[in-house]
């Protein structure tokens, strides 16, 4: 019933003479948001069992690593560089979100969730080798959209899903209808995450002045342990504010997907995913952070990068549900080692 009543929250607002701005959308409906998909606000206060699990993972893998749960992510390794069959068809941009929201702060945080969680979860099947039952989208276009909707819902509740008759999300967000839903999801999420402690208290690091060392050494040992366990950790950077009770906080959030520190001068290079550009070269970003805390690289005037709160939570909780997903049934299990395609 959840689900049904968001679908028609954002089909409403899609077809709406009026589009909302992002502000607007925000202060509206977050009274909905908090009610459906299995929210942050509700998990911060009530289950913390995440970074718990996290940890019980790690401890795992660090004692056998043939049994680590993180070997799940293994089969989807090749998604940790930027690729264009792995990227959204479209970015984070006003051009591609206007027939959905006005954007007044990019929804950077709800896209690069969403493609994180694509990265690890969705299984994509052309050829629809595990036999799903699909309708058809020429005689049962409603049917057809319901299925992929509830697909794209598991992605989002950090569940796995099979994508029959699509070989790759930026196949599957090149679709029309479905790059819609898409939109409309990242749109969602981007709302979610805001209406957390966490993410509310970002815009702190805003007035705090450059990196420690302390804090590089700490960002960098974090990362690199992340990336060591073949997923992107999420990261946001921002920009020094004089200000805390500002419309105009720059803060961009991030998949990382390498990380270097340079030998002779000590600088650390972080590489991004960036969502910002539906064109892959483009997606590519780097940031470099000195010895003394200044960052220099394809972002200016950055003063700070902080791992993403809930990072490792949402990853326990991939696992968990990936790990129950895969051993439910052979097919399924065949799917998650890589064998079947």
């Amino acid at each position: 019933m959840r689900i049904y009543t968001i679908f028609l929250l954002f089909t409403s607002l899609a077809f709406s003479q009026a589009v909302p701005n992002q502000q607007d959308y925000f202060l509206k409906n977050l009274w909905r948001l908090a009610s459906d998909v299995q929210v942050y606000p509700y998990r911060e206060f009530a289950d913390h069992s995440g970074l718990t699990t996290f940890q019980k993972y790690l401890r795992i893998h660090h004692n056998d690593f043939t049994s680590s749960p993180f070997g799940f992510f293994y089969v989807h390794r090749e998604r940790l560089k930027p690729n264009k069959e792995d990227h959204f068809s479209f970015a984070n941009t006003n051009s591609d979100f206007s027939e959905i929201v006005r954007l007044d702060y990019g929804v950077c945080a709800g896209m690069s969730v969403l493609l994180r969680k694509f990265h690890r979860l969705a299984f994509f099947d052309p050829n629809n080798i595990t036999q799903a039952n699909v309708p058809s989208r020429y005689k049962e276009l409603k049917s057809w959209k319901k299925f992929y909707y509830k697909q794209i819902k598991r992605i989002q509740n950090l569940k796995p899903a099979i994508f029959p008759h699509f070989k790759s999300l930026n196949e599957l967000s090149s679709d029309p209808i479905l790059k819609k839903i898409l939109k409309e999801t990242s749109l969602q999420e981007w709302a979610i995450k805001n209406a957390t402690i966490g993410g509310a208290l970002q815009v702190l690091e805003t007035i705090k002045e450059k990196m420690k060392p302390t804090e590089i050494r700490k960002l960098y040992t974090n990362l690199q342990l992340r990336l060591d366990l073949d997923y992107k950790p999420i990261v946001f950077t921002v920009e020094k504010s004089k200000k805390i009770f500002t419309t105009k906080h720059r803060i961009h959030v991030l998949n990382v997907t390498k990380i270097i520190q340079n030998p002779e001068n000590q600088d650390i290079e972080i590489h991004f995913w960036d969502i910002n550009y539906s064109n892959i070269n483009s997606a590519a970003k780097k940031a470099i952070i000195h010895p003394d805390g200044t960052i220099s690289g394809d972002y200016s005037n950055l003063s700070r990068i902080q791992l993403y709160p809930y990072d490792d939570f949402e990853i326990s909780r991939m696992l968990k549900n990936q790990m129950k997903w895969c051993k439910s049934n052979p097919i399924r299990h065949s799917v998650c080692e890589g064998s079947l395609y």
